[in-house]
């Protein structure tokens, strides 16, 4: 990749941790938005607005100017209703026992957002797993709560956590329900004209125990991709 400047819009710190697996050239900075999901919006159309919104914000500041902004924005979803961070932990307690073995979806939508004279150069990829649940105990559940893990997180947990075994299986990309799909950033870079150095799938496998059976190669045919410029 080159020296071009790159702003995450996120301090999230697993997000933060993913990126530096392919780069170090980049600063994080929190994008603040209001995240209120609109009446008709559907999980996918909602996590790619949100996800745009936050890079927009971080590209309209003025040192922002021809630097590279990428957002992304995680969103669980269980028969077409969002389902999203737990505001306490009653409320973490409830969406574990809804999601109880049961499989629902998971989505991250990628913005790579450019400014450059005042207009915008925009490419957006979505990427969407299934995840099957255990059936969860609810000692499991509360011990869970109580570790702090499921707060913060999109559907009140996180995948990686190796203490707890909440996953029964997944089918699709690991690291887009962490919150990073790194290959689909990497491709985004790349259309972009500006790749990285490091293969994201390669980082990706070195840091992530999971068969990852995904073609990046093919992934324009795997999942929602769209690139323009304004």
């Amino acid at each position: 990749m080159t020296e071009e400047k790159i702003i995450l819009a996120s301090e999230s710190a697993r997000r933060i941790k993913m990126l530096n697996w392919v780069t170090h050239n980049f600063i994080a900075i929190a994008a603040a938005i209001n995240e209120t999901p609109r009446s008709d919006e559907t999980p996918t159309a909602y996590c790619k607005r949100v996800s745009l919104e936050k890079s927009l914000q971080i590209a309209r500041h003025a040192e922002s100017e021809g630097a590279w902004i990428l957002s992304g924005d995680t969103i669980v979803f269980l028969d077409g209703q969002i389902i999203g961070k737990p505001e306490n932990s009653a409320h973490a307690t409830q969406l574990l026992q809804l999601l109880s073995g049961k499989e629902h979806r998971v989505a991250t939508a990628i913005t790579l957002c450019r400014r450059l004279n005042s207009k915008y150069q925009i490419w957006q990829a979505v990427a969407e797993t299934r995840v099957l649940m255990n059936k969860l105990s609810e000692r499991m559940i509360q011990e869970y709560v109580k570790s702090g893990d499921a707060m913060g997180k999109a559907g009140a947990y996180a995948i990686q956590n190796s203490e707890f075994n909440l996953a029964a299986s997944i089918d699709g990309c690991y690291a887009c329900v962490m919150g990073m799909p790194l290959c689909h950033c990497g491709l985004l870079f790349e259309h972009a004209g500006s790749p990285f150095l490091e293969d994201p799938a390669y980082a990706c496998r070195a840091h992530i125990s999971y068969n990852c059976t995904i073609d990046t190669r093919s992934m324009l045919k795997q999942t929602s991709v769209e690139f323009s410029k304004s």
